[in-house]
């Protein structure tokens, strides 16, 4: 948990423990296809027999594919890299391919309304996918946040939750603090004109 004073106001960052997947809540480019023996993760359950079948499925699909590795001790990890897994358990017993995220070129050029295919447009899909792994790698970690804003009586005042990085989350935090204190502002000198024309 993260606290922190602002302008007077009290904000507390914690865990959204509420938080829902984020492959279910939210639309993506990329399908996440895996398969693992006690998880269901991502979007569908990988149909390929073999590493080499699933590249002939993206070559016919003319598809933009990263492969997706799992970490799995004392929580889940997923990643398009095995580089962080490597580095923590370097003879793999706990991490390993689990499958792979993919969007076809139809997806792409629907997506990003092209009529055609180029290096620069594959290169965006990848990165959008880059990104969606990422986000589902906070939710599957518990990583997800909410902030809370209390007033100087320790008081509820505004709480939004569902935020998968702490920047974000703190700045939001900070805007909503911003938005009461001009609204406090505000009020004080409506009350203030209101005495003066009452003199």
């Amino acid at each position: 948990m993260t606290e922190l004073t602002y302008e007077g106001y009290r904000i507390r960052i914690e865990q959204d423990e509420t938080a829902e997947d984020p492959r279910k809540m939210y639309p993506h480019l990329g399908v996440m296809a895996c398969a693992h023996r006690r998880y269901e993760l991502g979007d569908e359950k990988a149909a390929w027999e073999s590493k080499e079948e699933a590249r002939k499925f993206f070559h016919k699909e003319g598809a933009v594919w990263l492969p997706l590795y799992l970490f799995d001790h004392s929580g889940l990890r997923i990643s398009t890299s095995d580089g962080m897994f490597r580095a923590w358990d370097s003879h793999g017993w706990d991490w390993g391919l689990v499958g792979f995220i993919y969007a076809t070129r139809a997806r792409i050029l629907e997506e990003f309304s092209r009529k055609h295919m180029s290096q620069k447009l594959a290169a965006r899909a990848r990165e959008v996918l880059e990104s969606e792994v990422e986000t589902y790698d906070v939710w599957l970690n518990g990583n997800v946040l909410a902030y809370t804003v209390e007033d100087t009586e320790g008081e509820f005042v505004e709480g939004v939750a569902g935020y998968y990085s702490l920047e974000h989350c703190e700045q939001d935090a900070k805007l909503t603090v911003d938005a009461l204190v001009t609204k406090q502002i505000a009020k004080k000198q409506q009350e203030e004109n209101l005495m003066e024309v009452c003199r």
